[in-house]
């Protein structure tokens, strides 16, 4: 038996979980059986094409839950190392303009000061522009309405 524990990271994670069958709740150890396992997708090469290119396909595996949860930073194994976070929750940098679209709703929703907000918007400008993104373009003009609510929204909260 290993005990695993849930510990959630950051504020709005939900205090209780399920993963592999088992019930984690916040701080709680759990004994996980060293024989549970769960199903996990990982590539196989299967041959190669007639043009001699690599050929893969999804295979189904059992892996040991303790396994897959020792590098999830949310589970703590007892008697091993916490595994280390990407970093402070902050989402990639976009490559597109659609992944700005998301990147932008996310900051939104996060940003709990509306100065920040500002500064942050006037600061991606140049990524903006890089990954094509215009101020006169589709993206910005979906977006305007989110940062507009969401600006005055955060300046009525410290008013």
């Amino acid at each position: 038996m290993t005990r695993v524990t849930y510990v959630p990271q950051e504020n709005g994670d939900p205090l209780t979980t399920s993963f592999g069958g088992f019930d984690f709740r916040n701080g709680e150890p759990v004994n996980i059986p060293d024989d549970a396992t769960v199903l996990q997708t990982q590539i196989a090469e299967v041959g190669k094409t007639p043009d001699g290119d690599l050929r893969f396909r999804g295979v189904e595996r059992k892996v040991p839950l303790v396994d897959v949860l020792k590098t999830n930073p949310y589970f703590r194994i007892e008697g091993m190392e916490a595994p280390k976070r990407a970093g402070p929750g902050r989402p990639r940098t976009p490559r597109t303009p659609e992944d700005y679209k998301g990147y932008a709703m996310d900051w939104f929703s996060r940003s709990e000061n509306h100065i920040a907000l500002a500064e942050r918007w006037k600061a991606e400008a140049e990524l903006r522009e890089r990954i094509g993104v215009h101020d006169d373009g589709d993206i910005c003009r979906y977006l305007t309405p989110f940062y507009e609510g969401r600006f005055h929204q955060l300046k009525k909260a410290a008013a």
